[in-house]
């Protein structure tokens, strides 16, 4: 029996092989009457990516509460966070 091939390899990129079904071989004979195989593969293009149910919290901002002293607080606060934020990523650019 001579048997021969069409094709000896498939190449699947390595970014697309996550979606790729694992490949199956069906004989052609009841088919096409040959002695080749048909591979059978898939493409999962439409994968949904499995839902996170985390708890989100969420911050409740109570502004019928704030006082002239808390504002000035509250202003103080952002001030130095900002100004932090602003040292570090100055920092980093400098080093690099």
């Amino acid at each position: 029996e001579n048997l021969s091939s069409q094709i000896d390899e498939i190449w699947i990129p390595q970014q697309i092989i996550h979606i790729v079904t694992q490949p199956t071989l069906t004989s052609a004979i009841q088919i096409t009457h040959s002695d080749y195989c048909i591979i059978h593969t898939n493409l999962q293009l439409y994968v949904n990516p499995p839902k996170c149910h985390k708890k989100h919290k969420f911050k409740t901002y109570k502004y019928d509460t704030m006082t002239p002293e808390l504002w000035d607080q509250f202003q103080q606060d952002t001030q130095y966070i900002t100004s932090q934020i602003t040292e570090t990523i100055a920092h980093i650019l400098s080093v690099n």
